[in-house]
C-alpha cells in the first residue's frame, strides 16, 4: 500500500513538473483537488482521482474554461478530517480558485470553513452530510 502511494506521487509529480508545462496564470484556470493520496483511504480514491485527471484531459482538449486550460493540482488529505484542513490551507495560499473534494462530509467540513473564508468554491460530490451545504 505504501509503495502504490509513493508511486502514485512520483508520478504526478513527473506528469506535472518534468513532462509537463509550468504553470502561467495567463493561460491556465488553477483548480485543487483535495483527496486521500495516502493513508487508508489512497486506494478507495484511486477511480475518482483518474476520472478527474480524465475529465480536465477532455476539458482542455475541448478548449478548457473561460479561454484558458485547466491546472489541476492535487492535495492529499492522508485519509483525515486534518489532512482536508491543512489541504485547503494550502490550496488558498497557492492561489487555486475551485476545489474538487472532499469525498467524506467530515472531511468537507474541515476543509469548508477555510475556503469559504477565502471565497473558493468547493464541489464534494460525495458528501452527503445536510451541513455541508451550510458551510458556505
Amino acid at each position: 500500500m505504501k509503495t502504490k502511494s509513493i508511486f502514485l506521487i512520483i508520478s504526478i509529480f513527473l506528469q506535472c513538473f518534468l513532462f509537463g508545462e509550468t504553470y502561467d496564470a495567463e493561460k491556465y484556470v488553477k483548480i485543487a483537488s483535495i483527496t486521500a493520496l495516502t493513508g487508508e483511504y489512497a486506494k478507495e480514491h484511486e477511480t475518482g482521482i483518474n476520472s478527474l485527471k480524465l475529465a480536465v484531459k477532455i476539458a482542455n482538449e475541448k478548449g478548457g474554461v473561460l479561454g484558458k486550460k485547466i491546472w489541476l493540482e492535487f492535495y492529499d488529505n492522508q485519509s483525515t478530517s486534518i489532512g482536508s484542513k491543512l489541504a485547503a490551507e494550502r490550496a488558498v495560499k497557492d492561489g487555486i480558485v475551485a476545489v474538487i473534494g472532499c469525498t467524506f462530509s467530515s472531511h468537507s467540513l474541515a476543509a469548508a470553513p477555510i475556503l469559504q473564508e477565502a471565497k473558493i468554491p468547493m464541489i464534494s460530490d460525495v458528501s452527503t452530510n445536510p451541513e455541508v451545504t451550510k458551510v458556505g
